[in-house]
């Protein structure tokens, strides 16, 4: 492929897709100084990471960097903050020694970290870089996975799952999450007998779980990371600007899933509110994602069990990692395949580097949108007293998520409304229950149609006024014929009718002395059938007035 010229690349936008400004091309034969005072020379750029570019490198200054160097520098603009993240993860747990005894204490033989080789800032053409040195990586399974028609070998998936598990292990121990897990950020080794070996990188996002005490941070919401990440992949908890191990389990399983099905149920839209929805949905009824990502066949039943240990798991909850590596394990076992450790990828394996030197066919490449919270920063609103999913506590929310409203139908604010006048709880829960009631507004093919309206209709035992409000205003709607509902004044008189029986209500709540009957009022409407009743009495008294001067 070409290689853009300066004046090509100068004439490109220089920001990332989730708004960081991209690092300007630094020239080959560039000499970088980390803190350990080594010397790295520069080669040519091979990609773009995130927001940092990345350069072939090597420590002999004095000898050309050649299409076979061993080493990679990522640089990134000093005033971006991934890549500080990512220093300061690496120097925690990318040194060679803490990595050995990990495994040698295990038995293991491979943890899929690259091991940091150096770090520091630079300065080139008046502007001020941040750089680190890692060792050199192959294909990230991204692009293998378009490459490959969108689908890997089951055996292929499984062997990717248990590698990353160990690795999370391993991050975890240190106190650390990496919250940014996805096909872009898995890559195969370059080295000669790593080819088979799958490495976690992009540690930008990566935050502690422990605080310094070694106390798990209790369950809380940051508006300021609210939907971080890659959409597709985010777990739930990150989706409310929380993060936990339980979440790096989720997004691994939604990449196993999509590498099984080739597309996950909620990739059709940017919508980080819907995408959420869905998710929720899903987690709270396996069964129902597994037949829609897997229709006509039948779904892995050992990825269905990860997923349901993975939706068991509070906030706080240590994953069993075993656990979960031996259903794989055995998956790859049921699946008939040679246990030989080698991952295919189409019909043979693949092993070398990727290498795109176009830096906008480069940026393209990734497809990697992220950050996508800054779309609709108005919609994040987050509960801090509840997590959304813990398996130790049952709520309405829980059981009424299965049934999954289409795209077409789907509005933010019908998941969370922002009415001050309502209790917030019960307003999502009238808005879910509407959702339910609405037949147009499901998705479900007709063979699961039955069981799952069972399950809704059970969850409804005990409604709320909230609920039944909505029930009742559905039914009055499904009796009241199209023509009707479009004609100004059916709706006129409908509000007029309501707020009649308000005042009805009200009057007799008071001369009943019914607090509860008052409460079940809402406080808006009581204003409006006020304002109506008095604006009626001093219409009936202007006419009094009249008739009796008239008399007169």
């Amino acid at each position: 492929m070409k290689r853009a010229t300066g004046s090509e690349i100068r004439g490109k936008k220089k920001v990332a897709s989730h708004g960081n400004r991209l690092p300007n091309s630094i020239c080959d034969g560039e000499i970088l100084i980390d803190n350990a005072e080594n010397r790295w020379k520069l080669g040519r750029s091979i990609g773009v990471q995130g927001s940092a570019e990345v350069y072939l490198a090597s420590s002999k200054t004095d000898e050309p960097v050649g299409s076979d160097a061993q080493h990679i520098v990522k640089v990134e603009p000093h005033e971006n903050g991934s890549l500080f993240m990512e220093i300061n993860c690496c120097l925690r747990m990318a040194r060679s020694d803490i990595i050995n005894k990990w495994k040698k204490d295990r038995n293991l033989k491979h943890v899929g970290l690259f091991c940091c080789m150096g770090s520091g800032s630079h300065v080139y053409g008046g502007v001020k870089y941040r750089f680190i040195v890692l060792e050199r990586y192959g294909h990230d399974l991204g692009k293998l996975f378009l490459e490959s028609g969108r689908r890997f070998p089951v055996k292929t998936v499984y062997y990717i799952g248990i590698q990353i598990l160990d690795t999370l292990e391993y991050i975890h121990s240190r106190g650390y999450i990496h919250a940014h897990i996805k096909g872009p950020n898995l890559l195969l080794g370059y080295r000669k007998g790593t080819e088979n070996c799958v490495y976690l990188s992009n540690f930008g996002r990566a935050c502690r779980y422990l605080d310094r005490n070694g106390v798990h941070k209790e369950y809380g919401c940051d508006q300021s990371i609210v939907h971080a990440g890659s959409l597709e992949y985010t777990s739930r908890d990150a989706h409310v600007g929380a993060f936990s191990r339980r979440g790096d389990l989720e997004m691994l399983g939604y990449n196993m899933l999509q590498w099984l099905c080739g597309k996950l149920p909620w990739e059709d839209t940017d919508d980080p509110e819907y995408i959420n929805f869905q998710k929720n949905g899903f987690m709270s009824n396996i069964s129902l994602l597994m037949l829609r990502c897997f229709p006509g066949s039948e779904p892995p039943a050992v990825l269905s069990q990860y997923l349901q240990h993975v939706a068991s798991l509070g906030f706080e909850t240590a994953p069993d990692y075993a656990y979960c590596r031996k259903l794989l394990m055995q998956g790859i076992d049921d699946s008939g395949c040679v246990n030989d450790g080698k991952l295919v990828f189409g019909d043979s394996p693949i092993s070398g580097v990727t290498e795109t030197n176009d830096r906008g066919n480069k940026l393209k490449a990734t497809e990697d949108p992220e950050n996508k919270s800054e779309l609709k920063p108005e919609e994040k609103i987050c509960n801090n007293l509840q997590q959304p999913y813990a398996s130790s506590k049952t709520t309405r929310n829980s059981q009424t998520s299965s049934v999954l409203p289409s795209l077409q139908q789907f509005s933010s604010k019908k998941i969370i409304p922002v009415n001050p006048e309502t209790d917030d709880s019960e307003q999502v829960m009238s808005n879910c229950v509407m959702q339910k009631f609405t037949e147009s507004s499901l998705e479900v093919s007709e063979p699961t149609k039955p069981s799952q309206l069972t399950a809704v209709t059970s969850s409804f035992s005990n409604p709320t006024r909230a609920m039944l409000k909505i029930m009742s205003k559905t039914r009055q709607k499904a009796s009241t014929p199209a023509a009707h509902r479009s004609n100004p004044k059916w709706r006129s008189k409908k509000r007029c009718l309501e707020t009649a029986d308000d005042g009805g209500r009200l009057r007799n709540a008071n001369s009943q002395n019914n607090s509860a009957a008052r409460d079940s009022i809402p406080k808006k409407r009581i204003v409006r059938g006020q304002q109506l009743e008095a604006r009626a009495r001093s219409k009936r008294n202007l006419t009094n007035r009249h008739t009796t001067y008239h008399n007169n």
